[in-house]
């Protein structure tokens, strides 16, 4: 896990009683290395902070930037192109005249490496693009297009997009026809980190006290179990609420509570194991 964030979805399998998961973490590939001074590193690491969460939405239009959310002209954007080389097809193409790096970015499966994910009883793995949210209000998004300068730019909300701020919201209205379902094929998806958080499949605490709540007494010292899943139900600040994984109770020990308090992050350091989604 890449502690100064983020994520990319990478496959791991556990040899546990579970058949395997495929879990995501918090690290992303990085297009190339950019040589920075130190006191321009210094200058970043004194405007970091880790926002208010998540920004992920459709690729059926351009991804158009702003300096300042006042501009009426776009320093950049994004266009999406599908990959039509041999080697490559299907996967997404990211083009730009800059390079971004934002929080998590990458092309997806090919064809070829979905049909062989199908075979193996997966499914197959679409592009991703997610940035980190640093200011939301009704008319933009401020967030960090470059995980390594700290750069940020404006997204304006465009009000023909649905705004999601929970991912079942998409499962929800997914369906053109269905009754109940307010289909739009464009939308965003802004989760604060508490929503994020609660949706996951689970996390893993390995080396982490658990306390009796934010800031509270330590009910249990150093957890050093290899793989012992929880869901967050609840996050203040620097801490997040953790009870016992559903499907997952016969790793515990039963005579332990563990239900409690755990810091998630000191800073811009992640200090919880992340998996989004299993699939058996």
């Amino acid at each position: 896990m890449k502690n100064n964030l983020f994520l990319n979805c990478k496959m791991m399998f556990l040899k546990l009683c579970i058949p395997f998961v495929l879990l995501s973490t918090l690290f992303q590939c990085k297009p190339e290395i950019k040589e920075i001074s130190n006191d321009k590193k210094a200058e970043i690491e004194v405007e970091k902070e880790m926002g208010l969460g998540l920004l992920s939405l459709t690729f059926n239009k351009p991804l158009k930037f702003y300096k300042n959310p006042t501009d009426s002209v776009v320093f950049d954007q994004i266009e999406f192109i599908k990959n039509s080389q041999p080697e490559t097809r299907g996967r997404l193409l990211f083009i730009s005249k800059t390079t971004f790096s934002p929080y998590r970015m990458q092309s997806g499966d090919t064809d070829e490496m979905a049909k062989q994910n199908i075979n193996h009883g997966l499914v197959r793995f679409g592009p991703e693009l997610f940035f980190r949210v640093l200011e939301k209000t009704d008319s933009f998004f401020k967030v960090v297009i470059d995980e390594d300068t700290f750069e940020s730019a404006y997204l304006k909300i465009n009000p023909n997009y649905a705004l999601y701020t929970e991912l079942s919201q998409v499962y929800a209205n997914s369906c053109s026809n269905c009754p109940g379902s307010n289909y739009n094929p464009d939308f965003y998806i802004y989760e604060t980190w508490e929503n994020y958080f609660k949706r996951l499949e689970f996390i893993t605490i390995k080396g982490l006290d658990i306390y009796s709540s934010a800031n509270g007494i330590i009910l249990l010292e150093k957890n050093n179990d290899a793989f012992l899943p929880f869901q967050v139900t609840a996050l203040e600040g620097d801490w997040i609420k953790i009870k016992k994984a559903k499907l997952y109770e016969s790793y515990f020990d039963n005579t332990i509570n563990y239900d409690g308090w755990v810091r998630w992050k000191n800073n811009m350091e992640i200090l919880v194991d992340i998996t989004e989604h299993t699939y058996e």
